[in-house]
């Protein structure tokens, strides 16, 4: 137990990439999540797999779809919607200043 509170500083200090674009993009994944989730189901079920193989390959491919979709929606549209939010209160503070 010892050895691993003592990595601990280490550990919070890195960053992975993905999983900060992952946890960013979080709200446009939830947002967004049913307009793919729906298309690829009504595309899933046209495939000739029944049983268990079908299921946890929808599961796995819903998924991953669903997180990219949102991560694209998250880089095209929220961030720059964010961005010039920001733009647009930093300029009132200068002005009322």
């Amino acid at each position: 137990m010892k050895g691993a509170l003592a990595i601990e500083p280490r550990l919070a200090s890195r960053q992975v990439a993905l999983l900060r674009l992952a946890g960013d993009s979080s709200y446009s994944i939830y947002l967004f999540h049913l307009l793919p989730l729906f298309g690829f189901s009504a595309i899933y079920r046209l495939l000739p797999i029944s049983g268990w193989p079908q299921l946890i390959g929808h599961l796995v491919s819903s998924i991953v779809l669903c997180t990219f979709v949102g991560i694209a929606i998250h880089l095209i549209l929220e961030r720059p919607l964010l961005a010039l939010a920001a733009r647009k209160r930093f300029m009132q503070r200068a002005q009322s200043l």
